[in-house]
């Protein structure tokens, strides 16, 4: 190995490029291989018909499993979209889905969002808003939506999740985070609810906040572990999204530590998030 890390080998440039020729023409083979044995899986589970089969909580660990054995001089952005497209193509050759993106104003990001996480081989569709991708994913078997995550929203649109029939909240996009992340702006993925291992994942809730004194324009939701990742006013009520490291139930009509003349009147869990990769942890 060189001081950077690059694998010795021939110098010449002909046996170069032969070994690149070489190499692509394994990662082309194994990708073949990788369709043979999804087409017996396929038989196997039978479920070839319409529905998505996205895991995230698994998908997660691999992209934890790559970060953690990565090196060298490709950047892991690079590596982060070429395994996550594989994985979101054969994931629709399984069962095909839609990933629908709620635009509100932000069409590029969405579509960027979309192709780097799903490809260009999953049918992407943009919608108005966050009230039309909940209503599209629940009309389906197994489309996936994405819905952007602003502070300060125009309608609480996480209050949709809250029916136990409703689609729910079952990852935060990027799913790693680095330096070369191309797009930092958080992305919620939503699904009707799926049957995946709930360890260790984080918690998000829709709550209501009320003040006897009048709603500040910030609540002081200061609990470890809780980040406040959006609000919106409904008459004299705060509506917020929140994550959490652990379970809040329990802490309805509690008063909040950071201002204590607010209180929790409300709380009801709308889905489950895989933490994020950390590369360079």
């Amino acid at each position: 190995m060189t001081k950077k890390g690059v694998p010795s080998g021939p110098t010449d440039l002909t046996a170069i490029r032969a070994q690149i020729d070489s190499i692509d023409e394994a990662l082309h083979m194994l990708l073949l291989l990788r369709s043979d044995i999804i087409g017996r899986l396929i038989e196997v589970k039978k479920t070839s018909e319409s529905g998505s089969a996205f895991r995230p909580g698994r998908e997660n660990e691999v992209l934890r499993q790559r970060a953690e054995r990565h090196r060298g001089l490709l950047p892991f952005t690079c590596v982060e979209n070429v395994w996550r497209v594989i994985i979101s193509t054969f994931t629709w050759v399984q069962a095909p889905y839609t990933v629908f993106g709620a635009v509100e104003g932000e069409s590029d990001l969405m579509r960027d969002v979309a192709r780097f996480n799903f490809g260009f081989t999953v049918p992407y569709q943009p919608l108005a808003d966050a009230a039309a991708v909940i209503a599209a994913v629940k009309a389906s078997r197994g489309d996936l939506g994405l819905i952007p995550v602003h502070h300060r929203a125009g309608t609480p649109w996480w209050e949709e999740f809250t029916p136990p029939e409703a689609p729910k909240i079952i990852a935060e996009l990027p799913l790693a985070l680095h330096e070369d992340t191309p797009f930092p702006a958080p992305v919620f993925v939503v699904a009707n609810p799926i049957i995946e291992p709930e360890d260790g994942k984080r918690y998000v809730y829709a709550a209501r906040l009320v003040s006897e004194t009048g709603m500040p324009e910030s609540p002081g939701f200061t609990r470890e572990g809780v980040s406040l990742r959006a609000q919106c006013r409904v008459g004299e009520e705060l509506s917020c999204l929140l994550t959490s490291r652990e379970s809040l139930v329990g802490l309805e009509n509690t008063r909040l530590s950071g201002n204590p003349e607010v209180r929790l009147a409300s709380l009801c869990q709308i889905g489950r998030l895989p933490h994020p990769v950390i590369f360079g942890e």
